[in-house]
């Protein structure tokens, strides 16, 4: 009806989810070593992506009951979205 699944909105999702991933990978690396500064700094590209909805839809998934069959190919983006650090800096209230 509105056309979402255009090629071009369509590539603009998956661009989202993987610069998401890439930016919760370096998250849970910053946060693991100490380094709070830059951790909130990747929560902010995040949160500042122009496909917000990507990433809302990615840490709402995480918690469903087939989150593990969603994320079989990448379990430790999923124990990252499981996070609870990661999901109070990232989940819009």
């Amino acid at each position: 009806m509105f056309d979402l699944n255009r090629g071009l909105l369509t590539k603009g999702r998956v661009n989202a989810f993987h610069v998401t991933k890439a930016c919760v990978t370096q998250w849970a690396d910053a946060t693991s070593r100490g380094e709070h500064e830059a951790a909130t700094q990747w929560a902010q590209v995040v949160n500042e992506q122009p496909i917000a909805d990507v990433v809302q839809a990615m840490l709402h998934q995480a918690l469903e009951p087939a989150a593990e069959i969603v994320f079989d190919d990448d379990p430790q983006l999923l124990a990252h979205l499981r996070e609870p650090r990661l999901r109070s800096a990232l989940l819009l209230r």
